[in-house]
């Protein structure tokens, strides 16, 4: 047994204290499992958290998680379909102009199929300023706006190139995409589910 006498008093003083503090935490640990209830006293059952307050590490999300725009998603899916001139349905193919043509109509919203007309209708962003699913346009010709993409971050965008190549991401980066780049537009859509 503890011989009390021979404990100075500023000792017995810090030992109080952490005997005090110890229960309290007890206490409030038992308070913060205890089950939140409302004002009739029913338990209330809370959902999970989401994934964005979950996620500790944003680069060890997955793509899905990542992406900021359901139109980038919806490109996606067709990195790898072939290109075809004029074409604006997985069935056949794309061409630029038929790919933007063809997600945007996901959305509920109807677009010439032209990259031209596109660049005309969508409103000009300042390239600093894009966003994943702006779109992005090139003069390939020489002639004026004949090249469109979309925008996926990072100084990428999807596009279907050109006959005998297939849908895929290009980086703006490429000496030969930056002296083509002509400006980034933006198209709102009337709903934002995918409309079957």
């Amino acid at each position: 047994m503890t011989n009390f006498k021979n404990v100075s008093t500023p000792l017995l003083l810090a030992l109080l204290i952490f005997s005090l503090a110890c229960a309290r935490s007890e206490q409030l640990r038992g308070q913060a499992n205890a089950p939140v209830k409302n004002v009739d006293g029913i338990p209330v059952a809370f959902p999970p958290k989401p994934w964005y307050q979950k996620q500790k590490n944003p680069d060890k999300q997955s793509p899905s998680e990542r992406s900021p725009s359901a139109i980038v998603q919806k490109t996606r899916e067709y990195i790898g379909y072939p290109y075809y001139f004029g074409g604006d349905q997985p069935e056949q193919g794309f061409d630029c102009s038929g790919l933007v043509k063809y997600v945007f109509a996901s959305f509920g919203r109807e677009l010439p199929h032209s990259a031209s007309l596109q660049f005309k209708i969508s409103k000009r962003i300042p390239p600093r300023e894009a966003q994943p699913g702006d779109l992005v346009f090139f003069d390939i010709t020489g002639k004026g706006i004949s090249h469109v993409g979309i925008y996926i971050g990072q100084m990428k965008f999807i596009h279907a190139p050109k006959p005998k190549q297939k849908v895929g991401i290009a980086s703006m980066n490429i000496p030969y995409w930056q002296k083509r780049f002509r400006g980034v537009g933006r198209l709102t859509i009337p709903d934002a589910k995918i409309i079957k």
